[in-house]
């Protein structure tokens, strides 16, 4: 077993999503490292909250058998610890119990002795009313009062956990092989390993955030990451040879699924990445510097949800590729479904693997990161969608809390730009390099220039839009050109100047972050982009001067 020294850690992440499948012999190349521990995220609310009121894992049990058999395995190999998060997605004691089941199963067949921590995130009912009832219960965020109907019409509710409780079961399980908890904040296994080391809190979230996704940081995006921890720094590199992090792979991540690009709010603090530093160490490796940690009150967030009906899972994509014909309605453009999913459990576990890995697969030539297609539920009542509506105690943990509800409410629409509107005539600009000689210009794509040009989730009632530039003179072309404003993303997105949350050109990582709100909660009823992955297609029409070739 590796033992962790005063100077270093390290920590082999195989997925960004247990249940997805890995390339094995890139994970044994890691165990091969000698990691001090195996971290694995198995859930999100990316998929709405619907798979918490029904009950339903993100994957089939299959699915997950396949995968744990084969992180068991590197367990025993190695005599390390395997941390696995959000049990099931949803992270309830029921898929707690359920993962802890599918582990004692495959023990029992290859004649295993495993120590098994369970981490439970369950709250009772009883407590929150107790609490919104003394007045320790506050919105987080643009949502209305908790109502105690909400609370009453719930059938369970799950806190999202930080790092504390991982460092407890380390700490009171002595030799523990596994670790399954309930919903937790993607990040905390791999923060928990290296806080409980003595590591700075700053350098493992921030490791915990980028390596939570697993090799979706390195070009071409992967699955198998590996992270090494040290006093001032921490060091990503993919372990698929044909992948590498490069400097503005790595620095792109940060941006992932936040409001903002340099400030993460969680558990306990927010991460401060302003003067972060990020180096290329080697042709496949960054290191990176400079996070700091500012602690605040502690936050659980906790999802509060009544069931739905059953309803067929239909996919939906807007990217130009996907789609057939022109589209209208409400954010997104409401693309027509690409097909219909089973949702009866008895898909095998390569069809179930395959089925929800395409949803987070870009198209060809695409480079919005997030996906070309997308999830949307076909449920047409009133009550049985989820309105998510996050609280906090004050003092105490945050809850975010899904109850049933009507959120119709005027969605927004998305002003859709054709291949030639907006083109700007072709004209000539001064060339800093050539004296007073001119360059030509033609009006370009903003997909031809950008590196990346993609669109996330922020929570539930945000959308994020990313630019990110291969370079700073690229960046600072485009900055210069002022063709980026504040008000053509309201011309765009139908979204009034004062209500857009984030706009700004961020020299750190070349970058243009944009988070606007959702017209409707993320799985309210006519929300037609579950994972928020489709909006970013009308930045990539937008027309910039650039030199002609």
């Amino acid at each position: 077993m590796a033992v962790a020294s005063n100077d270093e850690i390290r920590i082999l992440t195989p997925s960004g999503m247990l249940g997805y499948g890995f390339p094995v012999d890139h994970f044994k190349m890691g165990l091969a490292l000698k990691p001090h521990a195996i971290t694995i995220d198995s859930g999100s609310t990316d998929s709405g909250p619907q798979k918490l009121g029904l009950g339903e894992m993100t994957c089939s049990r299959e699915a997950y058998v396949k995968d744990i058999e084969v992180l068991l395995e590197g367990q025993q190999a190695t005599k390390i610890p395997v941390l696995i998060s959000s049990a099931g997605g949803d992270g309830t004691n029921l898929h707690v119990d359920a993962f802890r089941d599918i582990i004692a199963e495959i023990a029992g067949r290859r004649s295993w002795r495993l120590k098994l921590a369970r981490i439970y995130s369950d709250i009772d009912k009883g407590h929150i009313s107790k609490e919104l009832k003394a007045g320790r219960i506050e919105p987080l965020g643009p949502v209305p009062p908790l109502d105690p109907r909400e609370i009453e019409a719930a059938t369970v509710v799950v806190a999202q956990i930080g790092a504390e409780p991982f460092v407890k079961a380390l700490d009171e399980s002595e030799g523990v092989d596994v670790i399954v908890s309930g919903r937790a904040y993607d990040p905390s296994p791999t923060a928990a390993m290296a806080i409980r080391a003595g590591f700075d809190p700053a350098l493992a979230w921030h490791m915990g955030k980028i390596m939570e996704c697993g090799a979706l940081c390195a070009e071409p995006v992967g699955r198998n990451v590996m992270g090494w921890l040290r006093r001032d720094h921490f060091e990503i590199e993919p372990l698929n040879p044909a992948e590498r992090c490069t400097t503005a792979s790595v620095a792109a991540h940060t941006l992932y699924e936040k409001t903002h690009p340099f400030l993460l709010a969680g558990p306990g603090g927010t991460l401060d990445l302003s003067n972060c530093k990020y180096e290329q160490v080697t042709e496949r490796r960054v290191r990176v510097s400079g996070s700091r940690f500012e602690p605040s009150k502690h936050y659980a967030r906790s999802d509060l949800h009544r069931p739905d009906r059953r309803n067929p899972r239909q996919s939906a994509g807007r990217h130009p590729r996907l789609l057939q014909g022109g589209a209208g309605g409400d954010l997104p453009h409401h693309p027509a479904p690409l097909w219909q999913e089973r949702r009866d459990g008895r898909a095998r576990a390569g069809e179930d693997t395959g089925a929800r890995a395409l949803h987070h697969r870009r198209g060809r030539g695409g480079n919005a990161v997030a996906g070309d297609r997308d999830l949307r539920q076909g449920a047409h009542r009133a009550d049985a969608f989820a309105l998510s509506r996050p609280h906090s105690h004050r003092g105490q943990p945050c809850l975010a809390v899904h109850a049933a509800g009507n959120p119709a409410r005027p969605g927004l629409r998305v002003q859709r730009l054709s291949p030639d509107e907006g083109r700007q005539p072709d004209r000539t600009v001064p060339d800093p390099g050539r004296g007073d000689r001119l360059m030509q210009t033609v009006p370009t794509p903003l997909r031809d220039i950008a590196k990346v040009v993609r669109s996330k989730n922020a929570g539930p009632f945000e959308i994020t839009l990313d630019i990110v530039f291969k370079n700073r003179a690229d960046f600072d072309a485009v900055k210069q050109s002022g063709v980026i404003t504040k008000e053509l993303v309201s011309e765009l997105y139908n979204v009034p100047t004062q209500a857009i949350i984030t706009f700004g050109f961020f020299e750190l990582v070349n970058a243009v972050k944009i988070t606007l709100p959702r017209p409707r909660p993320q799985g309210g009823i006519g929300e037609t982009d579950m994972h928020a992955a489709q909006q970013h297609v009308p930045l990539q029409e937008i027309r910039v001067p650039w030199p002609a070739p």
